[in-house]
Protein backbone atom coordinates (compact mmCIF):
# COMPACT_ATOMS: atom_id res chain seq x y z
CA UNK A 1 0.00 0.00 0.00
CA UNK A 2 0.97 3.15 -0.97
CA UNK A 3 1.07 6.31 1.33
CA UNK A 4 0.01 9.92 0.15
CA UNK A 5 2.77 12.38 0.30
CA UNK A 6 2.50 15.80 1.91
CA UNK A 7 1.20 17.58 -1.38
CA UNK A 8 -1.80 15.38 -2.43
CA UNK A 9 -3.11 15.19 1.76
CA UNK A 10 -3.15 19.10 1.38
CA UNK A 11 -4.75 19.49 -1.36
CA UNK A 12 -7.22 16.50 0.33
CA UNK A 13 -7.64 19.23 2.82
CA UNK A 14 -8.46 22.40 0.88
CA UNK A 15 -10.60 20.65 -2.15
CA UNK A 16 -13.78 22.80 -1.33
CA UNK A 17 -12.19 25.81 -0.95
CA UNK A 18 -9.65 24.90 -4.63
CA UNK A 19 -13.46 24.24 -6.58
CA UNK A 20 -14.86 27.45 -5.32
CA UNK A 21 -11.88 29.20 -6.88
CA UNK A 22 -12.09 27.55 -9.70
CA UNK A 23 -16.38 27.89 -9.86
CA UNK A 24 -15.61 31.97 -9.19
CA UNK A 25 -13.09 32.38 -11.93
CA UNK A 26 -14.57 30.47 -14.90
CA UNK A 27 -18.11 33.04 -13.70
CA UNK A 28 -15.49 36.18 -13.97
CA UNK A 29 -14.28 34.69 -16.95
CA UNK A 30 -17.36 33.80 -18.78
CA UNK A 31 -19.27 37.01 -17.57
CA UNK A 32 -15.63 39.13 -18.70
CA UNK A 33 -16.58 37.52 -22.50
CA UNK A 34 -20.34 38.17 -22.40
CA UNK A 35 -19.66 41.44 -21.82
CA UNK A 36 -16.94 42.02 -24.81
CA UNK A 37 -19.54 40.28 -27.30
CA UNK A 38 -22.52 41.65 -26.19
CA UNK A 39 -23.97 45.16 -28.21
CA UNK A 40 -23.05 48.01 -26.41
CA UNK A 41 -26.07 50.10 -25.76
CA UNK A 42 -23.82 53.43 -25.93
CA UNK A 43 -25.26 56.28 -27.97
CA UNK A 44 -22.71 57.50 -30.05
CA UNK A 45 -23.32 61.12 -32.56
CA UNK A 46 -21.99 61.31 -35.39
CA UNK A 47 -21.25 65.01 -37.40
CA UNK A 48 -22.37 66.04 -40.50
CA UNK A 49 -22.51 68.93 -42.32
CA UNK A 50 -24.80 70.78 -45.29
CA UNK A 51 -27.48 72.79 -46.67
CA UNK A 52 -30.64 72.76 -44.77
CA UNK A 53 -33.47 72.95 -47.75
CA UNK A 54 -37.08 72.83 -46.12
CA UNK A 55 -37.60 73.18 -42.58
CA UNK A 56 -41.07 72.67 -40.60
CA UNK A 57 -40.71 74.47 -36.93
CA UNK A 58 -44.41 72.55 -35.70
CA UNK A 59 -43.40 69.11 -36.50
CA UNK A 60 -39.41 69.37 -36.33
CA UNK A 61 -38.16 68.20 -39.23
CA UNK A 62 -36.11 69.14 -41.34
CA UNK A 63 -34.77 68.10 -45.23
CA UNK A 64 -30.85 68.25 -45.44
CA UNK A 65 -28.55 68.65 -48.74
CA UNK A 66 -25.49 66.46 -47.28
CA UNK A 67 -21.86 68.01 -48.03
CA UNK A 68 -21.52 63.62 -48.01
CA UNK A 69 -24.26 62.00 -50.16
CA UNK A 70 -25.08 59.59 -47.61
CA UNK A 71 -25.57 61.89 -44.96
CA UNK A 72 -28.80 63.71 -47.43
CA UNK A 73 -32.26 63.22 -46.37
CA UNK A 74 -34.59 63.67 -43.47
CA UNK A 75 -34.44 64.69 -40.10
CA UNK A 76 -35.92 64.69 -36.72
CA UNK A 77 -34.88 67.61 -34.72
CA UNK A 78 -34.82 67.51 -30.73
CA UNK A 79 -31.95 69.96 -30.61
CA UNK A 80 -30.48 69.73 -26.74
CA UNK A 81 -27.84 71.95 -27.74
CA UNK A 82 -27.36 74.93 -30.48
CA UNK A 83 -24.07 76.58 -30.81
CA UNK A 84 -23.14 79.61 -32.79
CA UNK A 85 -19.58 80.93 -33.97
CA UNK A 86 -19.17 83.28 -31.21
CA UNK A 87 -20.03 80.40 -29.00
CA UNK A 88 -23.10 81.59 -27.54
CA UNK A 89 -26.19 78.80 -26.38
CA UNK A 90 -29.19 80.69 -26.38
CA UNK A 91 -32.49 79.60 -25.39
CA UNK A 92 -34.93 78.39 -27.87
CA UNK A 93 -35.07 77.08 -31.62
CA UNK A 94 -31.75 77.43 -33.49
CA UNK A 95 -32.34 80.57 -35.28
CA UNK A 96 -30.83 79.05 -38.68
CA UNK A 97 -34.13 76.97 -37.97
CA UNK A 98 -36.83 80.02 -36.79
CA UNK A 99 -39.49 81.06 -38.92
CA UNK A 100 -41.02 84.26 -39.20
CA UNK A 101 -44.76 85.31 -38.83
CA UNK A 102 -47.33 82.87 -38.76
CA UNK A 103 -45.25 80.23 -41.39
CA UNK A 104 -44.33 76.61 -40.09
CA UNK A 105 -42.11 76.27 -42.81
CA UNK A 106 -39.15 76.89 -44.53
CA UNK A 107 -37.46 76.73 -47.64
CA UNK A 108 -34.59 78.87 -47.88
CA UNK A 109 -30.64 77.35 -47.53
CA UNK A 110 -28.84 77.36 -44.31
CA UNK A 111 -25.44 76.15 -43.85
CA UNK A 112 -25.75 73.69 -40.46
CA UNK A 113 -23.46 71.22 -39.02
CA UNK A 114 -25.58 68.68 -37.15
CA UNK A 115 -24.77 65.95 -34.50
CA UNK A 116 -27.08 63.47 -35.18
CA UNK A 117 -28.26 60.04 -33.32
CA UNK A 118 -29.72 57.01 -35.04
CA UNK A 119 -32.73 55.03 -33.61
CA UNK A 120 -34.12 52.22 -34.41
CA UNK A 121 -37.92 52.65 -33.23
CA UNK A 122 -40.10 49.76 -34.43
CA UNK A 123 -37.30 47.40 -36.04
CA UNK A 124 -33.94 47.34 -37.73
CA UNK A 125 -35.00 48.37 -40.90
CA UNK A 126 -37.00 51.24 -39.28
CA UNK A 127 -34.16 53.71 -38.14
CA UNK A 128 -35.10 57.55 -37.63
CA UNK A 129 -32.29 60.12 -37.60
CA UNK A 130 -32.68 62.52 -35.11
CA UNK A 131 -30.37 65.88 -34.84
CA UNK A 132 -29.67 66.31 -30.83
CA UNK A 133 -27.10 69.53 -31.41
CA UNK A 134 -27.58 72.39 -34.31
CA UNK A 135 -24.86 74.65 -35.12
CA UNK A 136 -25.58 77.77 -37.46
CA UNK A 137 -22.98 78.19 -39.55
CA UNK A 138 -24.13 80.92 -41.64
Amino acid sequence: MRVPGPGVSILRRYVGQIRLVGILALVFAAGFVTARIWPSQTVATRLISGTVIWSNADIGRILLEGEDSADSGEYEVAAIGRLYRTGEDPPGRPTCLEVTGTESVRTDRRRVELEVVSVNVSGPNDTTEIAVIVRCLG
